[in-house]
């Protein structure tokens, strides 16, 4: 796994859109494909679904025992700066951009630049 990836999903997460722009830069940079950058980002979007779906049904704040309590803590931050609905739209956005990619001719890096500036709030 690459050093950086997981600094670019909390950018994503938190919206900071130079600070992700520059670091999905470097990741691809570095050798890592915009296949495994989409596979995480996907990942990650679940992950914060799940919270998020958690946070509004559980009152409690409670960790679901499929998520470890300092992941669900930090996604539980990162998540309140989405709605439900959002959170659900960036994730079928991406699935839709993994598909293009597999199957289209527009150039992949471009693409996931447009989705990082999207889904940081800086781009519609």
């Amino acid at each position: 796994v690459s050093s950086n990836i997981f600094p670019l999903l909390d950018a994503v997460s938190e919206r900071q859109a130079a600070r992700a722009t520059a670091l999905l830069s470097d990741e691809l940079a570095s050798g890592s494909s915009p296949q495994y950058v989409v596979s995480m980002l996907l990942r990650h979007l679940r992950l914060l679904v799940e919270v998020r779906d958690n946070m509004e049904r559980n009152a409690t704040g409670a960790a679901p025992s499929s998520v470890h309590p300092f992941v669900f803590r930090k996604a539980s931050q990162q998540a309140k700066q989405f709605t439900g609905a959002n959170l659900q739209q960036l994730y079928l956005r991406l699935a839709n951009l993994d598909e293009t990619m597999k199957t289209g001719s527009e150039d992949p890096r471009a693409l996931l630049q447009l989705f990082v500036l999207e889904a940081t709030g800086a781009a519609v």
